[in-house]
Formats: C-alpha cells, structure tokens, sequence
C-alpha cells in the first residue's frame, strides 16, 4: 500500500484511470479497449465516492483518432492538480487484491502438488519479486493478467482431474474473468481443447474423460461472463458495419474501413463485444505502426528475437533463475517431477505461447511486462528443485537452495521501493539499467515524488530544471520547475530522468557525456552544469559535474 501511494501516476496509468471512470460516468468501454474493462473499471470504482472534477472535452476532438485516453488523461490530470496523486492511490489500492488472489493461487497449488512447506518457496519467491511488486502497486492490468491466467489454469486442471459439472462452472467463470482482464488469453481456447483431448487420449479408470458437453458449457461460461463485462455492446453486429483501424481488417494503411463490407464474412454476426474485437484491431494496428527498440543503449528500428529473453535475463533477479535451472534439472532427472509438474500445463502453455508470440513480433519490442506471465512459471519450477532435493535428502544440495532462496528473496527486497527500475546484480543494477532498456523497464515517471523531496531539501541548488517522462507539465501538480532545455547545456542544476536522457530523439544527449553528480530515486540523474566564465576569466569555462 506504501508503494502505491509513493509512486507518482504512470504515463499508462494516467490513460487508465479516467477510462475506467468512463465506464461508470458514461457507459463507455471504447476507452483504452487495447486492454478489456474489468481491471480499469474496479480500479476507478473508488472515484464514484470522492469529490473530484471530470473533463471530457478530449471525446470530442475528432482528430485524435481512435487512442484518445491519453487526451482524456492529460485533462483529467488538469482538472484535479495534485489532488489526483492521492486519487490514483485509492485506485492502486482497490487492485491490490490482485496481487494477493495470485499468490495464494501459487501457494495453493503448489501445496496440491508437493507438499505444505515446499508450497512457501514459490509464495515468497511471489510476495518478494520486485516484478510483482512494482506492478501490483499500479493499476495497470499486467498483476491481474497474470493472476487470472493463473485462476483460470488451476480451476481448468482441477476440472480435468475430476471432470465435474460445479468444476466445468468454476472453471468456465474464471476464463471468461481472464479475458476481461487481457485479450492475449483468447490463446487459452485452442490450448485448452488441445489438453482437453490429451486428457481424453490418457483417461483411465482413474482418471476420467472429460466429457466433451461439460467442456462445451465451459466455453459457453466464458464467453457470457465476456460478454457481460462488455454489457453486451456489439454483440451480433454485423461484421461489415464495424469501422477497423488496421491495415489487416481495415484494407487501408491510411485510414478506417473495413475490407469485410460487402463479403460473406461480413454479413456474419460479431461473436463478440464490440470494443474487445476493436481493441484486438488497435493492438494490430500497433504492431503494424511498430515503434523504435532500445536495446544495450542502441536505437533501433524494431527488436530483436532474443529481446524478452534478454529483458527477462536482467529483470529477474539471478537467485529465481539459478533456482529455476535447477528446477529444470529436477524435471528431466526425475520421472516424478515430470508428473508433478504436468500438472501445471494449463499454465505453462499459455505462457510459453505468449512469450514465443511476443519474441516474434518483433516491431512492438518495448516493455518486458508483456511477458511477465512465465514468472509463476519460473516460481513453480523452483519448487521442483526443493521437492527433489528433499526427497534425495541431499544436505549440500538443501543448503544450496535455500542459499539460492535467500539471494531470491534478497536482492529482490534490496531494492525496494524502486521495484520498477530493479535490475539484478548481475547486470549492474538500477543505475546501469537505463542503459540496457528503455521506458517502463527502468522509468515510468514514478518519482515525481521524490523530485518534490530533493527541490525542498536543496533549496540553495538553484537555478533547476528537469526533464520528466510526464504527459503532462508538471505545474500542474504543483511544481513549477522549467523543463530541461534540449540540446544545449545551460548553466544550473538539471533533472534528468533515464527515459529522456536516454530518449530516441537525442535532445539529451550531451547529457550522457557527463558524469552525474547523484541520482533522485533510482532513474533520475542529477547533474551541475556551472556558470560560463566571463571574459575576465574568473570561472571554469568547461562544465564541471560536481557538486559545490
């Protein structure tokens, strides 16, 4: 809860609240549909029972296009000054159940697995990981993702070991839940009739056949529980009446359409809510229009196969991926393990699918988060490595995990509270971070804060300017401090944040050549630009990068 209130709104969190507030105020799921309406909407639930001021002039600038969340969050941002910080904190604290739903989950299904003491290693590996807790602290959809990815995976294996009606329903809740929080697990239909027909393939006396009208009532859960969260907007449009912003389904790179009018396909009905099948069309769309990749300090025109390899390599911290290779080794050294950990195939498709699907894609390589859903994964196998080593009652090898455990746990917490720009020991660190990845994997705009902090405490550091990731100006929130001036270095003390020093424009890239006096947070640089000399010489002409 401290940390939701610590960090300052997000450049993704400042789109998402009032499009959640749009939900309630107007009816209205079209705002920010890249990303279904559950989480945004619980999240601005508490809006509806505090006093603040609503803008929505933006929703009438047709020139924005179909992304105007951005707009309406920048003028919601206007409308309440600083009283929005503490707005946005009520909204991250009603998604932090969330976060505790996922780790129960982890606990709970590891206990089903293993045993009650193994079941603690992947809950603290869970409560301690700064991926986790730097974004359970948003209200960003990503924990919630991963944590109805990990409701609808277990409730599905509970319904293919005891193929029963209460389970079906169960089950069937939790995948329509899941696609209310993210579109990408529609990818859990094709997989989970694929392990529906291994189940039947294998089925025994001791292990039923799912019967195939449960499983069909289980889809038909899911899709009322979508289309419900919609309010059933669009449901059996025509095709053909729908506008598409995609060259794919819109057959223009330039403008809407749709290619489908006047079709077959067209004349058939949409399955689907609306705005969930106009998101899909804006996340294509993106990845169509792409966006430059910032990888170890290099821009990019788009990124690279081993991209979310390499972010998830210096975002997770080294204990959890030295436990999850001997986790591995457990798995193809112990027939048990291997049946142990069948169990989590609901899970683990779905996560090797996005992240095979995500390294593929490879014009929209930007925030490592896309993938954080084989983090459980990583977790659960860890507890694989414990259980096998228990069960060979190897003393060196338990003391060896449970060192691995403590490094984990350890270099995860040392961080804190700058969870949002951890970087393990191995890569260097926060500090070295913004040289490796770019955007949300190192600044987010979460330390405006602590920008306020070091202009009260250094009153006499003056002149100052900063340069901030921010949507909007920072005198709205009540700090009125001048932006950094691009491409030039100008007497004074500067705020750097990594996102602009580092930014595929180059406006602060004389910046780079200089040493940082210190740092506020762990991503905004500070540096000392002095005073020019006069002509009678009584200053340094060259910028000194100390502090007086």
């Amino acid at each position: 809860m401290w940390l939701g209130w610590r960090m300052t709104p997000t450049q993704d969190e400042i789109a998402h609240l009032p499009a959640g507030l749009a939900i309630w105020r107007l009816g209205r799921t079209d705002l920010y549909s890249v990303n279904p309406p559950l989480v945004r909407g619980l999240a601005a639930s508490p809006l509806l029972l505090m006093p603040h001021d609503e803008d929505w002039t933006p929703l009438t600038h047709n020139q924005l296009g179909p992304r105007r969340e951005w707009a309406v969050g920048a003028a919601f941002i206007q409308a309440n000054g600083r009283r929005s910080w503490w707005l946005f904190t009520l909204a991250r604290w009603v998604c932090l159940p969330w976060t505790l739903l996922g780790g129960w989950i982890v606990w709970q299904w590891s206990r089903d697995v293993w045993s009650d003491a193994i079941a603690l290693v992947p809950l603290a590996l869970w409560c301690c990981s700064p991926n986790i807790i730097g974004y359970a602290a948003l209200i960003t959809p990503d924990i919630p993702a991963i944590t109805a990815l990990l409701l609808a995976a277990w409730q599905y294996r509970h319904w293919l070991d005891q193929p029963r009606w209460g389970r079906a329903v169960c089950a069937g809740l939790a995948l329509g839940l899941a696609w209310l929080t993210k579109s990408q697990w529609l990818i859990l239909l094709p997989i989970w009739l694929l392990l529906w027909l291994r189940q039947c393939w294998h089925s025994s006396d001791s292990s039923p056949r799912p019967a195939a009208t449960q499983i069909l009532f289980l889809l038909l859960i899911g899709w009322s529980v979508l289309c419900l969260g919609f309010g059933g907007r669009g449901v059996g449009q025509p095709l053909g009446e729908l506008k598409f912003y995609s060259q794919q389904l819109s057959g223009d790179a330039l403008t809407s359409g749709n290619r489908l009018q006047g079709t077959l396909p067209g004349n058939c009905p949409n399955p689907v809510p609306r705005d969930f099948l106009l998101g899909i069309d804006l996340q294509m769309r993106d990845f169509e229009l792409g966006r430059p990749c910032y990888l170890l300090g290099t821009w990019r025109e788009q990124g690279v196969w081993w991209f979310y390899l390499f972010g998830l390599a210096v975002k997770v911290p080294v204990g959890i991926w030295l436990l999850t290779a001997c986790g591995l080794w457990s798995v193809l050294r112990s027939p048990d393990e291997r049946r142990r950990v069948e169990s989590f195939l609901p899970l683990l498709l779905p996560a090797i699918a996005v992240f095979v699907v995500a390294s593929w894609q490879t014009s929209l390589h930007v925030y490592v988060r896309y993938v954080f859903c084989v983090l459980p994964v990583m977790y659960l196998f860890s507890a694989s490595a414990w259980h096998w080593a228990m069960e060979r009652k190897g003393r060196g090898l338990q003391v060896g995990l449970a060192a691995l455990t403590l490094l984990a746990v350890g270099e995860g917490l040392a961080q804190s509270p700058h969870a949002l720009s951890f970087f393990n020991i191995a890569s260097g660190g926060p500090t070295r971070g913004a040289r490796l990845l770019h955007d949300a994997n190192v600044d987010w705009g979460q330390n405006l804060r602590e920008v306020e902090e070091w202009l009260e405490r250094y009153p006499a550091r003056r002149p100052v300017t900063l340069a901030w990731p921010g949507l909007y100006p920072v005198a709205w929130v009540g700090l009125p401090i001048p932006t950094t001036p691009v491409n030039q270095l100008t007497p004074g003390w500067h705020l750097i944040s990594s996102f602009n020093l580092h930014a595929a424009h180059g406006g602060y890239r004389l910046y780079r050549d200089l040493s940082p006096v210190g740092t506020v947070g762990a991503n905004v640089f500070i540096y000392h630009v002095p005073p020019v000399s006069d002509a009678t010489g009584g200053k340094s002409s060259s910028p000194s990068t100390h502090a007086d």
